[in-house]
């Protein structure tokens, strides 16, 4: 059965290990896979994944420029017919071009913006975020960090609010729609016309719920995703046969999904 990685954070080597040192400080927990790209395909290629959705998140507008050229020299250097990259457009709510730089990297062959409003520290219904839903919205994939019991930055409310906003925007909401905020699950997402990805709930949520928010979702919405450095694809795929769901629907998980929505 074929596997694409929808969520995936690598760094350059130099900053690798203090990035992943700060990850584990911000969420409580020890990173233990490296962050850099040559890990992370490693990674990959060990639990037979053909390849990974890559993010770097911006935690200043100076960062963005330089985060997207890093990030469209991997997908150049390390694509090849077994490990496909497919990236992600950093961006920071007070970058002044959101347009052109969104622009600029969807003809570099991203396929969308990742945010992480809780590290950025901006709300997802943001005035000064509109204007690049508006820009995405018809041509791209809006892919948010979702949920955090200690922030509100990144309710799942907020994310089906921009939904209703701007209805032919492609949204992915992380971490089964909203990281450690499931307790309204059905409530909250009851359209199921949004994206929702598996990456850190295998740790974070007993697996019978899991089970049951992704057996009564939209099938054709459901992302395989790793987090990694968090996690790894073998753990998470690991994570998948757990869960005990039927063939068709592990598949369209695991690959067929992405396959469509990425254009694989």
């Amino acid at each position: 059965m074929k596997i694409f990685d929808a969520h995936t954070h690598a760094y350059p080597d130099d900053i690798a290990e203090k990035a992943c040192i700060n990850l584990g400080k911000f969420y409580e927990f020890t990173v233990h896979n490296a962050g850099t790209v040559d890990a992370l395909i490693k990674s990959e290629k060990e639990s037979g994944s053909s390849g990974f959705a890559l993010f770097s998140v911006a935690t200043s507008p100076e960062q963005v420029i330089k985060i997207n050229n890093w990030l469209d020299e991997v997908k150049i250097k390390y694509s090849d017919e077994s490990m496909k990259i497919v990236c992600f457009t950093a961006m920071h709510h007070d970058f002044a071009d959101k347009a052109g730089e969104v622009d600029r990297t969807l003809a570099m062959g991203f396929k969308g913006v990742k945010i992480h409003p809780d590290i950025q520290q901006i709300d997802i219904d943001s005035e000064k975020l509109m204007p690049l839903y508006e820009t995405l919205q018809g041509c791209g994939i809006m892919y948010f960090h979702a949920g955090d019991s200690r922030y509100d930055y990144s309710l799942p409310e907020k994310i089906v609010k921009i939904k209703k906003l701007f209805p032919r925007l492609e949204i992915i909401a992380a971490h089964l729609g909203g990281y450690q905020r499931w307790e309204t699950f059905e409530k909250i997402y009851r359209d199921k016309n949004i994206y929702i990805d598996t990456s850190s709930t295998s740790w974070a949520m007993p697996l019978e719920r899991a089970r049951e928010i992704i057996i009564n979702y939209d099938p054709e919405r459901i992302l395989f995703g790793t987090d990694y450095p968090v996690s790894t694809a073998k753990t998470e795929c690991e994570y998948i046969d757990k869960l005990r769901l039927n063939y068709n629907l592990t598949e369209k998980i695991l690959y067929a999904n992405a396959e469509k929505l990425f254009g694989l």
